[in-house]
């Protein structure tokens, strides 16, 4: 016969089922909240990259544009110092002729090699003016940064601003 020990060691062992029933069953839940957490940060992720990818694309089609744009200007320049240069150094303001020498030097002045800080304009003005020209000729970004020593993020910096 079965006596009342093993009735309450029955109850006993249902209670420790529950019990264990309960506490899985609330692990559980948390494990599923964080899962769920996970899946919307994962998806803002997910969102943000695509909009990186597509500020990324917009800022090369900028670029684009403004290499386009640079050669234009360099084509319509180059006509106008030929004009300029075909006319007698009594038809030109005293301004135009300075600003002519002026950059006829930025043109001329070598290229740094290195990545020193160059704190005169004038070799500032030079650099960039040689980065725009040779953006011009359709040489890469790369290829700029790596003649003048400098990053290739300072050559889309300078393409950039020069739009």
């Amino acid at each position: 016969m079965v006596g009342i020990g093993h009735y309450a060691f029955a109850l006993f062992v249902a209670m420790l089922v529950c019990i264990i029933a309960i506490i899985l069953k609330l692990l559980f839940a948390n494990v599923r909240g964080q899962r769920k957490l996970l899946d919307e940060q994962e998806s803002k992720l997910l969102q943000l990259y695509v909009s990186v990818e597509t500020l990324m694309e917009d800022f090369n089609d900028q670029v684009k544009l403004t290499t386009a744009e640079i050669r234009e200007h360099e084509l319509r320049a180059s006509g106008y110092h030929a004009a300029v240069a075909s006319m007698s150094a009594f038809d030109l303001p005293s301004e135009l002729k300075r600003r002519e020498q002026a950059q006829a030097q930025a043109q001329s002045m070598p290229v740094p090699e290195s990545t020193s800080s160059a704190t005169s304009s004038t070799s500032v003005h030079s650099r960039v003016n040689t980065i725009l020209m040779r953006a011009a000729e359709g040489v890469s970004e790369a290829e700029i940064a790596q003649e003048l020593g400098i990053t290739r993020n300072e050559v889309l910096l300078v393409i950039g601003l020069h739009k």
